[in-house]
């Protein structure tokens, strides 16, 4: 074999082997980015504000108990509660979702907001054939926050409408508002929405 033949032989074995490791850098190289991109994102979750968690120790206040049983006689009624300040006069409103057999019917629970002064508790409204999701927004109508309740049924389409304080009180059946009254799915704080977080009266 020529001198020259050698040459381009030990040419042609240096570019195969340059070309094999090129091949090695790239499929590392691809194992690492498809690696890096099955990793999953650390993802930050919301903490829910503990004054707005459903607190049933309420329905041991006497006269939040009493209110209610005088509402809602059947013991198999549950209650799921929150206090705020809907009204920001410094005292906090109870917001009850009740729900059970005579709570309840087709087209949704009750919904029931209490005043708190110095006198006691007084009943502001009582709100029927409501769903889940209640949410409080951040407008304000006659210095009252604004609620708002799923309503459903009777062939309608599913909705959020808000629940506006005329002076005295909240709307009892938000079925009947307009189209107007619709508000966004997601707008406003949650205050009850599944799964529910309700308990019964103590007996005594």
């Amino acid at each position: 074999m020529t001198s020259t033949s050698s040459n381009v032989r030990a040419t042609l074995v240096g570019i195969a082997a340059g070309l094999v490791l090129a091949g090695c850098n790239n499929s590392s190289s691809g194992d690492q980015e498809a690696t890096a991109e099955a990793t999953p994102v650390a993802t930050e979750t919301a903490t829910p504000n503990p004054a707005l968690l459903p607190a049933n120790a309420l329905l041991t206040d006497p006269g939040v108990k009493d209110a209610l049983r005088a509402a809602f006689p059947d013991p198999n009624t549950l209650f799921a509660t929150v206090s705020t300040d809907l009204n920001a006069d410094g005292n906090d409103e109870v917001i009850v979702y009740a729900y059970g057999p005579t709570a309840c019917g087709s087209g949704g629970c009750s919904l029931l907001v209490f005043k708190r002064d110095a006198s006691g508790l007084h009943a502001v409204t009582k709100t029927t054939v409501t769903h889940e999701p209640i949410r409080e927004l951040a407008t304000i109508t006659n210095g009252w926050r604004d609620l708002s309740v799923g309503v459903s049924g009777g062939g309608a389409a599913s909705r959020q409408v808000r629940l506006q304080y005329d002076g005295k009180s909240y709307p009892a059946n938000p079925t009947v508002l307009p189209e107007s009254a619709t508000v966004g799915a997601t707008d406003g704080t949650v205050l009850f929405e599944e799964p529910l977080q309700g308990a019964a009266l103590p007996a005594s």
